[in-house]
């Protein structure tokens, strides 16, 4: 184990007694998923050459765009 993982993973029971409601284990989950959450923000941010956010906005506004082609 290394990093965060590995001292949550150690420090599993003593967070659990702290807490009474969640542990170590659940807290390394729940890390790992906010790890992942932000490599898949990067990548849509690096596969359109702004931020994540300004792409959801271009892929609407062209969305829109081509829906109105009367004249």
């Amino acid at each position: 184990m290394s990093g965060a993982r590995g001292l949550l993973e150690l420090a599993d029971a003593p967070i659990f007694n702290a807490t009474g409601w969640v542990s170590g284990h659940t807290l390394m989950h729940l890390g790992c998923a906010a790890v992942v959450g932000w490599m898949a923000y990067r990548a849509a941010a690096a596969r359109t050459g702004g931020s994540a956010a300004e792409a959801s906005v271009d892929a609407l506004s062209q969305r829109q765009t081509s829906l109105n082609t009367t004249a």
